[in-house]
C-alpha cells in the first residue's frame, strides 16, 4: 500500500469536484480524504499502486462538467501520513481548510443544468417550480461568494439553514447534490416576493402574478443571478417607449430573451458557433442577424439588423419564459450606471416610475454582474475547414462585454509578474484587472467612472475581489491620461506605472495569444491620450515586448474640444470640412452645397464652429477613428447624434451591410471608387481629410448613400492594410512566402511557432465593426500576415487592463531593464 498527498489546481470548487473524487476513490477501493483548501483541492489517498495510478488519471481526464484541472501535484506521503480514518466507506469528504496558495480559481456563475430543469417542471418532484433549484453542476457561484474555500457559510446562502431533507442530500444521499453549497428547497431556501407600485408587497404566487403583469404590458424589474433586469413583452411598443424614456436610452437596441433555440430561429439566423455560445453554461447575449419578415415592436431593436438574443439562465427565468416565450431583458440601471443589485434601490426606482413592479428575492448578491455579450464575424471563403478546437476557420468570436459566466475566470500570461499587481483600465466601460504570478483576473464591467455609483462600486469591488483572490497589490498600473479618474486613483499610492491607451489595446491582444518580440499593432477607437499630448484613435504601432513606436495614423484633425464633439457628429463633420477647405480639397461653394443638405449643420452652428477653429478656442488635435466615422455618418445623413456610445458608427455600418446584402456584394472583391492617400512626415499618415472630401464630391454627384457607406469602410480598411505593409517594409521584416501563414491567432493554428511571420494585432472599439474588419483581414491575409484579435476580453476599453498588466510582465521579463518607482511607457525612435 502507498500513501500519497495530492494537490489539484484549477477550477475545482463549486463544480462537484469533491464528490467526484470520493466516488472515484470508492470505486477503486482507495482510502483517504478530500477537502477544499483555500481555492484548491487537497487529497490524502492510500491504496494499491495500480489503483492510485488510475485514480490520478481520472482526476485530470475525467473531471466533472464545468471543472478545469490545470495541474495535479503528487507527493509521496510515506509513513508520516495522518490517520486516514476508519470510515466504513473508506474515503470521506472532510471539512474545508484555509490555504494561502499562490493562484486561486473561483467558479463563475453557471446556468441551470438540464437535470435541474427537468426537476423544476416535474410535478412529482419536491422542487417542482421552486425558483432556486440548483445542484453541484449549476447555480450561482461568484455572484454569491464572499471568501474561499467555496463552502455554504462563505456565501450568501449562509442565511438559509438546510431542512432535514436537503441535509440528507447534501451529506450524501443524492448524487447530484452531495456537497452542493447552494442546495435549497421551498421549505428552507430563498423565496420570491412581488412589490407592485402603489400596492405593496405580495408573496403568494408572486411568480404567477409577475407573469400576468408582463402579459398585460407592464414593465417588471426581476432580480436574477447577477442583478436586476427590466423586462417587458417585446411586442408592446408602449412599454418600450416608456422604458427608453425612463432609462434615458433613446435608440440603443434592447436584448431579447427567447424560451429556446428553436423559437429564436423563427426570428433570426443562428450559426453553429452562435448556438454554442447561447446554450453554453455562461448563457451570454449573442448578436444574431434578424430574419427580414420577423420583428418586434419598432422601439425594441429599432433599425438594427441584429437581435441581442439570450436564453434563460436561472430557474426564475425558466419559469417565466415557459409562459411568455419572448421577453425584453435589459439591465436595470440608468445609462452609464452599474447594474442594480440592491433591493431598496430598485424599489426606489419603481416608486419613481421606471417600472410597475419588482420581483425580488431574499438571496443577497455579493458581486453584481452584467450579462456577457458576444458577436461572431465570418470571413468570406475560409481557406481551411476547421481548427483543432472544432471551430470553422475564418470565424472570429468576439466578446463585447465580459460579465456573468466569465468573471472571475483567470487569463494565463506568458510571463510572470514580479509581485501582486492591479491594472486600473480606463474610465469608460471600466474594468480593472488583478494579477499574480502568470495569472490575470479581469473584473466585471462597471460602466463609466464619471458616475458616482459606478466609481463607488469599482472601488468596492477592488477590495472584495482582492480579498477573495488573496491578492494585495504592491504595484499599480494606469492609463497615461492625466485627467482620468482611474489614473488619479492609482496615483494616490506608489509605485505607479503608466501605459498609453492604444499601446494597452495592442498589449491586450499580445497577452491573450502569448506574443512577445515584434508585433505590428492597429488600434482604432474613439479616443485615447497620446504621448504627444494629442488625442489618438487610429494608431499603427510597432511593438517590441513592452516598448512601442508610433509609426503611423490617420489624419490628426483640429476638433472643437469638450465632450460635445463625441456626441454631436455634426461638430466632427465640420472639423473635417474646415480642414478640407483650408487645404483647398473642397471649395467654399461645395461646402455650402453639402451643408445645405445636412440638417445637423445650420448656418448659425457653422459660424460658431468656424470661430472656434479660427481662434483655436478650446480645440484639440485628434486622429480618432470614432470621430471620422461620426463625421461620415453625419455627412451621409445617416446619424448625427450619438445617443449611446458608437451609435453613428454602428448605423453607418448598418447602411453598408444593407447595401452588401441587397446587391449581393463580396466584401473581399469589391473595388471602391475612392481611396486614401498615404504620406510621410514625421510618421506615415493616411489622409482621411482627403477621404471625406472625396465622399463629399461623390455625394454631390449623386452616388447612393448605401454605396458611399460601403466605399468608406473599404477605403479605410484598404488604407490600413497598405499603411501596415509600408511600415513592415520600413522595419525590414522578413516575410518570405510560405513562412507567414496568414492565420488568425485562433487556437490550433500555431502562429506562435512561426517566428518568421509578420504578426499583426487588431484592437480598439472600432474592431467590432464587421464590415471594416472583414475587409481588413482579407487585405492583410493577401499580404501573408498572421492576424491576431481579442477573443477573451473586449477589443474596446473593457480589455485594456489586461494589456496594462501584460506590459508589466513583459517589462520584468527583460533582464537589462533598470526598474524605477515610476515609469511611463513612451514611444522610442520617433
Amino acid at each position: 500500500m502507498r500513501h500519497i498527498d495530492i494537490t489539484v489546481l484549477g477550477l475545482v470548487q463549486g463544480v462537484g469536484f469533491r464528490p467526484f473524487v470520493a466516488r472515484a476513490a470508492q470505486e477503486l477501493s482507495i482510502r483517504g480524504t478530500v477537502c477544499n483548501s483555500g481555492g484548491i483541492v487537497k487529497i490524502l489517498a492510500k491504496g494499491d499502486e495500480g489503483a492510485l495510478d488510475e485514480f490520478i488519471r481520472r482526476l485530470s481526464s475525467c473531471a466533472p462538467k464545468g471543472a478545469r484541472v490545470d495541474e495535479v501535484i503528487i507527493n509521496d506521503a510515506g509513513d508520516t501520513t495522518a490517520d486516514l480514518g476508519e470510515d466504513p466507506d473508506g474515503f470521506v469528504i472532510v471539512e474545508s481548510t484555509d490555504y494561502d496558495e499562490s493562484i486561486r480559481y473561483v467558479p463563475a456563475d453557471i446556468a441551470t443544468c438540464e437535470s435541474c430543469e427537468r426537476e423544476l417542471f416535474d410535478s412529482k418532484n419536491r422542487r417542482y417550480m421552486y425558483p432556486f433549484i440548483s445542484c453541484v453542476s449549476c447555480g450561482p457561484r461568484y455572484s454569491i461568494i464572499h471568501s474561499v474555500p467555496y463552502d455554504r457559510e462563505r456565501t450568501s446562502m449562509d442565511a438559509f439553514e438546510m431542512c432535514e431533507k436537503c441535509r440528507d442530500e447534501y451529506e450524501g444521499a443524492s448524487r447530484v447534490r452531495t456537497y452542493a453549497q447552494t442546495i435549497a428547497c421551498g421549505e428552507c431556501g430563498p423565496g420570491v416576493s412581488l412589490h407592485v407600485r402603489d400596492k405593496g408587497c405580495e408573496t403568494g404566487d408572486a411568480l404567477q402574478k409577475c407573469i400576468a403583469m408582463l402579459k398585460n404590458g407592464s414593465i417588471v424589474a426581476i432580480k436574477n443571478i447577477g442583478g436586476y433586469h427590466l423586462c417587458f413583452d417585446p411586442d408592446c411598443e408602449e412599454a418600450a417607449k416608456r422604458l427608453r424614456k425612463m432609462k434615458r436610452r433613446e435608440n440603443k437596441p434592447f436584448a431579447v430573451m427567447f424560451d429556446d433555440i428553436d423559437l429564436l430561429r423563427r426570428y433570426a439566423c443562428v450559426s453553429v458557433e452562435q448556438e454554442g455560445l447561447l446554450i453554453s453554461p455562461a448563457r451570454p447575449i449573442v448578436l444574431v442577424d434578424k430574419l427580414q419578415d420577423m420583428d418586434f415592436a419598432p422601439s425594441v431593436c429599432g433599425e438594427s439588423l441584429s437581435i441581442g438574443a439570450m436564453l434563460p439562465s436561472d430557474p426564475i427565468q425558466l419559469i417565466i419564459m415557459r409562459s411568455l416565450k419572448t421577453l425584453v431583458m435589459t439591465s436595470a440601471n440608468i445609462s452609464g450606471e452599474p447594474i442594480i443589485t440592491d433591493d431598496d434601490r430598485m424599489l426606489e426606482l419603481m416608486r419613481d416610475g421606471i417600472c410597475d413592479a419588482v420581483l425580488s428575492n431574499d438571496r443577497r448578491i455579493v458581486h453584481g454582474l452584467d450579462d456577457s455579450i458576444f458577436q461572431c464575424m465570418y470571413e468570406e471563403k475560409p481557406e481551411t475547414a476547421a481548427t483543432q478546437d472544432g471551430r470553422e476557420s475564418g470565424v472570429h468570436i468576439q466578446i463585447l462585454r465580459r460579465g456573468r459566466g466569465y468573471v472571475p475566470e483567470p487569463i494565463r500570461l506568458k510571463y510572470r509578474l514580479p509581485h501582486d499587481t492591479i491594472a486600473m483600465g480606463g474610465d469608460l466601460k471600466a474594468v480593472f484587472a488583478l494579477g499574480r504570478g502568470d495569472t490575470a483576473y479581469p473584473s466585471g464591467h462597471f460602466g463609466d467612472l464619471y458616475d458616482r455609483d459606478a466609481y463607488d462600486l469599482w472601488c468596492r469591488e477592488q477590495r472584495l475581489m482582492g480579498a477573495l483572490l488573496n491578492i494585495e497589490p504592491q504595484s499599480r498600473i494606469c492609463d497615461a491620461h492625466p485627467a482620468y479618474i482611474s489614473s488619479g486613483f492609482a496615483k494616490r499610492e506608489s509605485p505607479v506605472r503608466e501605459v498609453y491607451h492604444h499601446h494597452a489595446h495592442i498589449l491586450s491582444v499580445m497577452a491573450e495569444h502569448g506574443l512577445d518580440g515584434r508585433v505590428y499593432g492597429i488600434a482604432f477607437d474613439g479616443t485615447g491620450y497620446g504621448d504627444d499630448g494629442t488625442i489618438w484613435g487610429s494608431e499603427f504601432l510597432v511593438c517590441d515586448d513592452e516598448r512601442y513606436v508610433r509609426a503611423g495614423h490617420f489624419s490628426s484633425v483640429k476638433m472643437p474640444g469638450g465632450d460635445r464633439s463625441s456626441v454631436d457628429a455634426g461638430t466632427s463633420l465640420y472639423a473635417y470640412l474646415y480642414e478640407a477647405e483650408r487645404r483647398e480639397l473642397l471649395t467654399d461653394e461645395e461646402i455650402k452645397m453639402i451643408c445645405g443638405r445636412i440638417d445637423c449643420l445650420d448656418q448659425r452652428k457653422m459660424t460658431v464652429l468656424r470661430a472656434v477653429l479660427d481662434t483655436d478656442t478650446n480645440t484639440v488635435y485628434t486622429s480618432s477613428m470614432g470621430r471620422l466615422f461620426d463625421a461620415v455618418s453625419a455627412l451621409l445623413g445617416i446619424c448625427s447624434m450619438n445617443t449611446y456610445e458608437g451609435e453613428c458608427a454602428i448605423r453607418l455600418e448598418t447602411e453598408a451591410r444593407k447595401y452588401i446584402k441587397e446587391n449581393g456584394i463580396s466584401i473581399a472583391s469589391y473595388v471602391p471608387e475612392i481611396w486614401v492617400p498615404i504620406r510621410k512626415n514625421a510618421v506615415y499618415t493616411a489622409d482621411s481629410v482627403y477621404l471625406v472630401a472625396a465622399l463629399v464630391k461623390q455625394l454631390l454627384y449623386g452616388t447612393d448613400i448605401g454605396e458611399l457607406a460601403l466605399m468608406f469602410h473599404m477605403a479605410v480598411a484598404d488604407a490600413a492594410a497598405d499603411l501596415t505593409e509600408i511600415i513592415v517594409d520600413d522595419e525590414g521584416a522578413d516575410t518570405p512566402d510560405g513562412k507567414a501563414d496568414g492565420s488568425t491567432g485562433m487556437p490550433g493554428e500555431g502562429e506562435t511557432d512561426n517566428a518568421d511571420a509578420v504578426r499583426v494585432a487588431l484592437s480598439g472599439g472600432s474592431m467590432c465593426n464587421s464590415v471594416l474588419v472583414k475587409r481588413l483581414i482579407n487585405d492583410l491575409r493577401a499580404k501573408k500576415y498572421s492576424i491576431y484579435m481579442n477573443e477573451r476580453v473586449p477589443c474596446g476599453d473593457g480589455g485594456i487592463s489586461l494589456g496594462q498588466i501584460y506590459g508589466e510582465a513583459l517589462l520584468y521579463s527583460r533582464k537589462d531593464v533598470i526598474i524605477k518607482d515610476t515609469l511611463t511607457f513612451k514611444q522610442k525612435g520617433v
